[in-house]
């Protein structure tokens, strides 16, 4: 009953036009924000679905291997690693062992 009250006081005090704009304006809001949410599920379930065999839930089944993460310029679609990508490759490959710490420095 006072939600009522409210919305016609609201609606006589700006003007029907704007109560109108005011109301499209708040749907439209509300349907970008559920699009939002539901574009970050759907992204979310893809990605999980996808990697569900490739990833470790446990610590302790990871495999005790030394790695390096080299970022590149992409893959050719051939296969073969870009000019840069195998650059870059290279350099990581000629580092020296990593620190005490478990660290390389990056590359310049």
């Amino acid at each position: 009953m006072h939600n009522i009250i409210y919305v016609r006081f609201f609606e006589k005090s700006i003007g029907k036009k704007y109560f109108k704009l005011f109301r499209r304006l708040r749907l439209i809001l509300l349907g970008l924000v559920i699009s939002v949410l539901v574009k970050l599920l759907i992204a979310t379930a893809y990605i999980g679905l996808m990697t569900n065999g490739d990833r470790y839930v446990q610590p302790e089944l990871v495999p005790k291997e030394q790695v390096a993460i080299v970022f590149g310029a992409g893959i050719l679609p051939n296969g073969n690693p870009t000019p840069m990508l195998s650059d870059r490759v290279e350099a990581a490959v000629k580092r020296p062992r990593p620190t005490f710490l478990g660290r390389f420095e990056p590359i310049n």
